[in-house]
């Protein structure tokens, strides 16, 4: 499988339902990528953004590894 050939992952705005977000949050949904590939996808994408900003994850495991 090549990079062009990875699956989108879902990326949505979301929140936890507090009430205190302004639901621009996006979430990546590590389970549409290959498994081989996640790890390096997920810490690509916090990689990329700037200081302050923040994505939810949707993992099939608690992502310890990443953290």
């Amino acid at each position: 499988m090549t990079i062009e050939e990875l699956p989108t992952p879902g990326v949505h705005g979301g929140g936890c339902g507090c009430g205190g977000h302004d639901g621009d949050e996006p979430t990546i949904d590590a389970t549409a990528i290959p498994h081989r590939l996640r790890h390096a996808a997920v810490l690509g994408a916090a990689g990329s953004m700037n200081a302050g900003e923040s994505f939810i994850i949707r993992a099939p495991h608690l992502p310890r590894p990443l953290l």
